[in-house]
């Protein structure tokens, strides 16, 4: 609401954002207490702050009520940001991952710019560069490799985490940015290596990895492919702007990120809508102007009961989705059954099948441009499950199937607790390769694994 009284014009909007930061001002009257406090609190707080920093200039909101809305971030929601940062709850500093500091600097930084406390504001930029936590920029990127590239602290975890974390890290900056400070070229420009790294691996390309644990064992090998092709980010027109418009720096992963991303929405925890706010030349921020190419290499694998769909992800750089679409006769009618704008992963599971039927598939991709031309035709009957054979060992289960069709694949329903799971095995002598893969749950899942 705040915004969109700056750039429209329009009461109505600065006074719904007032009424609501009015109200929490004349309601909080105590710290935040419960789950994950101190910690991901900073994220509403840090938000909070840079709404009422856009505010402050609107003449409806009283000079009595913005000095309340002070008080409330000052006294109630600063020291759990700053007890978090200086204390992590009594954990070792690794304990932590980046995000829970990174929204906490965030938060504090925005906090010192509204209220006018040099202190705080200083506080937040120091942590930022010599912080112990995961979320200084040392400890956030903390293996920097040839070529730009720098691993963030969370890419053995998940990408989601990865951009979240890193996206209130360069909103920080945005906001030092503005206070005549720059971070955002701090130690060799560490960020935007990082926030190049992120972007090459979720576009399909490979890069480096080296090990990562902390104080809780994390002890990540590799890096994850958990959310690897999700593109629900939005700071990566904040960083194409800055680096690459601005200081003209090359950074050509951040660059086809925004620009797959265009125009950029908001998100939960980082606010984003980069291409309105921050588009320094429109001529260097085009929208997609032709489709992208048909997916190729398209290949269906039968399965117990699904259909493996596969294709290369060689059009990444221009599409930010695919449409999936099916049919029971090589020639159609074709009926799309899946479709997405912000996964580029080039694969998708068909678990609608039935045994004994043909299913023929066309793949399409997606982007603000239209829809690609189709793939060529691909086709596959979906495996009939049996019994397992005799030479199968099971154990603590009913009901495992087993198919040969599918290149000797078997299903095991998994229950149970702890150690005490499902198991079924197939005695083997010498070499042997195993895939496992968890097919579907059903109900609350808080842990899953595979013991071989």
């Amino acid at each position: 609401n705040a915004l969109r009284w700056v750039i429209s014009g329009e009461k109505a909007h600065a006074e719904c954002a007032v009424r609501i930061l009015n109200g929490w001002a004349s309601t909080v009257k105590e710290q935040p207490k419960g789950p994950d406090q101190p910690g991901l609190s900073g994220i509403p707080i840090g938000s909070f702050a840079l709404a009422a920093e856009v505010l402050r200039t609107y003449p409806g909101w009283a000079a009595a009520d913005q000095e309340k809305f002070k008080r409330m971030l000052l006294d109630y929601f600063y020291p759990v940001c700053h007890d978090f940062l200086v204390r992590h709850n009594g954990a070792p500093d690794s304990n932590y991952w980046a995000n829970w500091d990174t929204c906490n600097m965030r938060a504090i930084l925005a906090i010192g710019v509204f209220c006018d406390d040099t202190a705080k504001f200083d506080e937040a930029v120091e942590y930022f560069k010599n912080g112990r936590g995961m979320g200084s920029l040392k400890n956030a990127v903390p293996f920097v490799y040839p070529g730009g590239l720098g691993q963030w602290q969370e890419s053995g975890r998940d990408q989601a985490h990865a951009m979240g974390g890193m996206g209130l890290l360069v909103e920080m900056c945005q906001v030092a940015w503005n206070q005549k400070l720059d971070l955002f070229s701090h130690d060799n420009d560490r960020l935007l290596a990082g926030g190049e790294y992120t972007a090459q691996y979720t576009l399909w390309k490979g890069v480096p990895y080296t090990y990562y644990t902390n104080s809780s064992k994390a002890n990540q090998y590799h890096i994850s492919r958990n959310y690897k092709g999700r593109l629900l980010a939005s700071h990566f027109e904040l960083m194409y702007n800055h680096y690459v418009v601005r200081q003209k720096l090359k950074a050509p992963h951040v660059q086809l990120f925004a620009g797959l991303r265009r125009p950029e929405p908001g998100e939960v925890d980082v606010f984003g809508h980069g291409t309105l706010t921050y588009t320094l030349d429109a001529k260097a921020s085009p929208l997609a102007t032709s489709p992208p190419p048909a997916p190729r290499e398209v290949a269906a694998t039968p399965g117990i009961g699904r259909i493996d769909l596969t294709w290369s992800p060689s059009g990444a750089y221009t599409t930010h989705g695919y449409e999936v679409s099916r049919s029971t006769s090589k020639v159609g009618p074709f009926e799309a059954i899946h479709g997405t704008s912000i996964w580029t992963t080039p694969a998708y599971t068909d678990t609608g099948v039935e045994p004994g039927k043909t299913y023929y598939y066309i793949i399409a991709a997606l982007n603000n441009a239209g829809k690609s031309e189709p793939s060529t035709v691909v086709s596959a009957e979906p495996a009939k499950a049996g019994p397992l054979p005799a030479a199968f060992k099971s154990a603590s289960t009913e009901g495992s199937t087993f198919s040969e069709a599918a290149g000797r694949s078997f299903i095991v329903p998994a229950t149970g607790k702890d150690i005490d799971g499902s198991f079924t095995g197939l005695p083997v002598d010498g070499d042997f390769e195993l895939t496992a893969r968890l097919v579907e749950w059903r109900g609350p899942v808080n842990m899953m694994g595979l013991v071989v």
